[in-house]
């Protein structure tokens, strides 16, 4: 028992030394907060003339509570009130108020003060909670879902919008019940080409991360078959957690899904990998009286 609580120990270090690696590269090297790039101020974008890919994380300029279409916010300038926050602030509409609700509407706008020699642009956005219609220039160039309150319909995809010349980015968003409400992911402003390899990337790095939780997946399997081990089979059943806590953002950049079930299956994938952890850590150390105890542990700091 002491050599195997002696192997766990250098497998834990093991694994928090490796894991905490890893979330350094990506903080370095993945930040969207840090990213090099020019930001807003005050809603205002001045894009250079260049190549360069823009991460639209700070100062929005953002109208709580109502769903604004451009002409509107034209002909009733000063009428409504806005203040300026980053995406992912807040984990809601409330805007941080404990009293008030975190649903309802709100619009996004942004002004890019672009070149004088004209290209084409492209912006990115990744799951916006949880409907909404996207204007440039005062036009209607996109719409996931229906914001529309009377006639509202959720819907989450990845989607990319081209543009050229001059641009006032207004998006219109309404969420009714989803965990977070609004806009969660920092979009994406570049080039077409650039703004479709940052996207490509991320959908084959899930891509090949599936797949190779879907080799050890059948690695198990066959070694399950074989020993008849209940820790072997509890491993599968862990992959098979993984593979569909990490299907959705495959899964969004191809099809318009709805919030739940989808959201309910990823959280249900996402606990139970927890449960199949402490599972088979058990069966691996024999230690039977001490399973409802670590369970009770692990449901505890998820929840």
């Amino acid at each position: 028992m002491k050599k195997n609580w002696k192997y766990s120990l250098m497998l834990i270090v093991t694994v928090l030394t490796v894991s905490m690696g890893v979330f350094f590269l990506l903080y370095r090297f993945d930040n969207k907060y840090t990213a090099k790039g020019d930001q807003p101020i005050q809603g205002i974008l001045y894009v250079p003339d260049d190549d360069s890919v823009h991460y639209l994380a700070r100062e929005w300029e953002y109208y709580p509570d109502v769903l604004l279409a451009p002409q509107e916010l034209k002909e009733n300038k000063g009428k409504y009130y806005s203040r300026y926050i980053s995406i992912g602030e807040y984990g809601g509409m409330d805007l941080g108020d404990k009293d008030r609700s975190p649903f309802g509407s709100g619009t996004y706008r942004m002004t890019l003060v672009l070149p004088e020699k004209e290209k084409r642009y492209a912006i990115g956005l990744v799951e916006v909670f949880s409907s909404y219609n996207l204007y440039i220039d005062g036009n209607l160039v996109g719409q996931v879902g229906n914001p529309d309150p009377e006639n509202y319909e959720e819907q989450i995809q990845n989607r990319e919008f081209t543009f050229e010349g001059k641009a006032e980015i207004m998006i219109a968003v309404t969420d009714r019940h989803s965990v977070s409400s609004g806009i969660q992911f920092v979009p994406i402003l570049g080039s077409p080409f650039k703004v479709n390899l940052i996207r490509g990337l991320s959908v084959m790095t899930y891509s090949v991360y599936m797949a190779f939780t879907f080799c050890i997946l059948l690695f198990a399997l066959y070694m399950f078959i074989r020993t008849r081990k209940a820790e072997i089979g509890f491993f599968s059943l862990l992959c098979i957690c993984v593979l569909g806590y990490s299907s959705y953002p495959v899964l969004h950049a191809f099809m318009a899904v709805k919030v739940q079930p989808c959201y309910g299956m990823e959280a249900l994938f996402y606990y139970l990998m927890f449960a199949c952890v402490v599972v088979v850590q058990q069966k691996i150390l024999e230690d039977e009286r001490r399973l409802p105890e670590i369970l009770a542990v692990i449901l505890l700091a998820v929840g």
